[in-house]
């Protein structure tokens, strides 16, 4: 027997498995696959778009808001990969909650924003406004985590999990990028 590994895709929704010997080796999942992969979990994940659009309202100067992006997405990474390897293990339950927290407090930190600036006042210099960059990578970390379980029961490469992985958050990183690009149209400008 042969071990073939694939990513299931929207555009390639199946696997063939021929029976009798195979006539050439399956190719590994693709980097674009992953990545694809990666750009489908943030565009389909609610909790993502939740927080990335608690960013955008939250953080205004466009070097902290892409130093935030970035920190949850190293966050993600760094979590999920700990959590693929076993290297870390915890609950779903609380994981899922600590998510959904996560966004409560981006959206609230957020709406004290806009309320502060509508009546002409300055918002508390909370730990959210004052280090984005730090809560982002937080934050991350716990969405990795909560993340991690699904990505397992998708099925996982044996062999190139590191450059998978890598991939997967590339797809994740490029697509918030273009997405808050998209949103506030300055991000592209010195």
């Amino acid at each position: 027997g042969q071990l073939s590994e694939r990513v299931i895709e929207d555009d390639a929704p199946f696997v063939l498995v021929a029976d009798g010997p195979a006539r050439s080796a399956s190719p590994a999942p693709s980097w674009m696959g992953w990545a694809k992969l990666g750009a489908h979990h943030l565009l389909t994940g609610v909790d993502h778009l939740a927080f990335l659009l608690g960013l955008l309202a939250l953080v205004r100067n466009r070097r902290d808001l892409l130093l935030a992006i970035t920190a949850f997405s190293l966050g993600h990474a760094l979590s999920l990969g700990l959590s693929v390897a076993n290297v870390v293990t915890v609950p779903v339950a609380p994981t899922e909650a600590l998510i959904a927290l996560s966004v409560v407090l981006v959206a609230r930190e957020a709406l004290a924003r806009v309320v502060a600036s509508a009546s002409g006042e300055h918002a508390a210099p909370t730990l959210v406004r004052r280090a984005p960059f730090l809560v982002s990578l937080l934050f991350g970390s716990v969405h990795g985590l909560g993340f991690a379980a699904a990505l397992g029961d998708r099925g996982l490469p044996r062999e190139g999990l590191a450059a998978a992985l890598f991939a997967f958050h590339l797809g994740i990183e490029a697509t918030q990028l273009v997405l808050v690009a998209r949103r506030r149209g300055d991000l592209g400008r010195a």
